[in-house]
């Protein structure tokens, strides 16, 4: 599972299927039930989509701790150094990431790769967001405040990507510091 790109006139897509790849989103019930795994994190992340007029589609992140005695851990990712690029002034997406969790040890792991898996070790899976379309700049305030309602952006992404500030108490749109610091990020995007 990954996402779409925005496009014009168009949101990027979340957490969906490459349409070459072999894969469904398999709820968790059912992976728990087939697989000595727990799933302890399946969840979009939030200000991972490529800020853009349309935002890119936000990445996904499981962690599953493996349950059984034995097993063999395989996964094939990408788009960590190039992450997924924006078009026409939107900006790239989240890059990808994979860590191998092992009591209070994190271990940072390649994108491609094939280990043994022990009891207890849980492996966290981040996919790469899709990069975003047009000038966030140009992104209507409200569509942004919505993103930060349905908690695809944060309040401080908001501000640093898109240049909407919102108050964070009635997640309302300031709408004059909101042009203001539109006028101030586009004049540092001029020089």
């Amino acid at each position: 599972m990954g996402a779409w790109g925005g496009g014009k006139l168009r949101e990027g897509i979340d957490g969906v299927a490459n349409p070459a790849a072999n894969i469904s989103n398999a709820p968790v019930e059912m992976v728990e039930n087939q697989a000595p795994i727990r799933v302890e994190r399946y969840e979009f992340v939030p200000d991972s989509g490529g800020p853009g007029e349309w935002r890119g589609g936000l990445s996904v992140e499981r962690q599953l701790r493996f349950l059984g005695e034995r097993a063999t851990l395989q996964l094939r990712s990408d788009r960590r150094i190039h992450p997924p690029y924006g078009l026409f002034g939107g900006r790239a997406g989240a890059a990808s990431s994979n860590t191998l969790i092992e009591g209070t040890q994190r271990q940072v792991l390649p994108t491609k790769f094939t280990r043994p898996l022990r009891h207890g070790q849980a492996m966290r899976h981040t996919t790469a967001g899709a990069g975003g379309y047009g000038d966030p700049l140009g992104r209507d305030p409200e569509a942004v405040r919505q993103d930060v309602l349905d908690r695809l952006v944060s309040v401080e992404g908001a501000r640093e990507n898109y240049g909407v500030v919102i108050d964070p108490e009635r997640t309302t749109v300031d709408a004059a510091a909101t042009a203001a610091l539109r006028d101030a990020q586009r004049g540092r995007t001029r020089r």
